[in-house]
């Protein structure tokens, strides 16, 4: 198995902005996949927060399997972290979401001794790519503020966003960490799409894939692909059973990249069902940043 990496030439640029510009907020919204929760939280980012109001969003919520959310939601509630579960797509929980924030604000303010009337706020937010920033700030903003795409690495800029007159928020481009040091990480981080699929060795991530649809969701993988009984160990039968389900050939060969695309794209817009990567039980007796 390949190692995977993706860390663009922006990234460490980004993260000495945002370890001097978070000086200028109250809040940080950190945003999630909720497809997966530990994964896809940027340990780089955990660093510069420090004691601002810090507030978790698991957003894509709706593409995710909704015990697998509770229980994460719980996890993070357990370490003492606001969390919310919203799906920016669906404009879902956006007044919440303002509120929360406010709360968090004057919490914070409270045990500092700072006076919170009438303050505006000022709103960081993070997150690794293609985890819905832009389409959440665009709901928040009530406008089109910025560029949205279900490809990693959208927006590359750092830019103040103007929610309301009280209410201001801070885009900044979604950051990965330099080195995945945990190859299950990364696979699950390339399954929901945070990594370009164009620089990924597909037969490697659809594999893995493959196994784990087949462990964790194999009714839905069967039936959704018109799978006959299969061994998971013999990946060329289920790539010929796919390809005779849906007519992936090329000159009458199995067409394999066609088939680990089709994979990736209904895996990740719930054609399979909804689908949780970091099973949350795994790390229930484990430390979470």
């Amino acid at each position: 198995m390949k190692q995977i990496q993706w860390f663009p030439g922006h990234m460490p640029k980004t993260l000495r902005e945002l370890a001097t510009e978070v000086k200028l907020c109250d809040a940080v919204i950190e945003i999630v996949d909720a497809r997966a929760p530990f994964s896809s939280r940027n340990p780089e980012i955990q660093n510069i927060i420090g004691d601002k109001a810090h507030i978790i969003l698991m957003n894509k919520a709706l593409l995710a399997d909704s015990k697998e959310t509770y229980k994460w939601s719980r996890i993070f509630h357990g370490q003492l972290k606001k969390v919310l579960e919203v799906d920016a797509i669906k404009d879902k929980n956006m007044i919440l979401i303002k509120n929360t924030v406010k709360t968090e604000v004057n919490r914070i303010n409270y045990i500092k001794g700072t006076r919170t009337i009438n303050q505006t706020i000022r709103a960081m937010i993070v997150g690794i790519p293609n985890v819905g920033k832009s389409t959440l700030i665009n709901n928040l903003a009530r406008k089109k503020s910025c560029a949205t795409g279900n490809m990693p690495g959208l927006t590359r800029d750092t830019v103040w966003i103007k929610a309301s007159e009280d209410f201001y928020l801070y885009d900044t481009p979604g950051v990965l960490w330099p080195k995945f040091d945990n190859e299950t990480m990364a696979m699950h981080l390339a399954l929901i799409g945070s990594i370009d699929d164009d620089i990924l060795p597909l037969d490697d991530v659809c594999g893995y894939g493959f196994a784990f649809v087949d462990k964790y969701y194999r009714r839905l993988f069967k039936e959704y692909y018109k799978l006959a009984d299969y061994d998971i160990n013999d990946l060329e039968t289920i790539y010929a059973q796919i390809a005779k389900s849906r007519g992936c050939y090329l000159k009458q060969e199995i067409d394999y990249e066609r088939i680990n695309r089709l994979f990736l794209k209904d895996l990740r817009s719930k054609k399979l069902g909804g689908i949780t990567f970091d099973r949350a039980d795994d790390h229930t007796q484990k430390k979470v940043i």
